[in-house]
């Protein structure tokens, strides 16, 4: 997709390829990830939250645009999966610092 920042790229990629460690090299060690009005916080819970809703949902994400603003990335996405009304439409919202994503808020 066109103007996507590289580690926005390799987060959706990792999301296809099922590859949880590439994870390591996607987020910073601090960072946050915002989703289903919880917070999870460093890259050991992140990765489980990962696993979880990999291993809950059995989604597919389809990207649909990119907005791009100072160091804040915006996916559009529709998601298909094992859950009611799929599918739904989702945003990514990647908050990137030094090539890292920090924060991830999917709303």
């Amino acid at each position: 997709m066109k103007d996507i920042p590289k580690v926005v790229s390799a987060y959706f990629d990792a999301n296809q390829a099922n590859d949880v460690d590439a994870l390591n090299q996607i987020f910073s060690d601090s960072a946050i990830v915002e989703d289903e009005n919880s917070l999870y916080r460093g890259i050991v819970e992140i990765r489980t939250w990962w696993l979880a809703m990999k291993e809950k949902y059995q989604y597919f994400l389809e990207l649909i645009e990119v907005f791009n603003a100072d160091h804040i990335s915006t996916v559009l996405t529709q998601v298909s999966g094992n859950f009611p009304n799929s599918p739904v439409k989702l945003k990514f919202q990647f908050t990137l610092e030094n090539g890292k994503v920090v924060k991830l808020r999917i709303y």
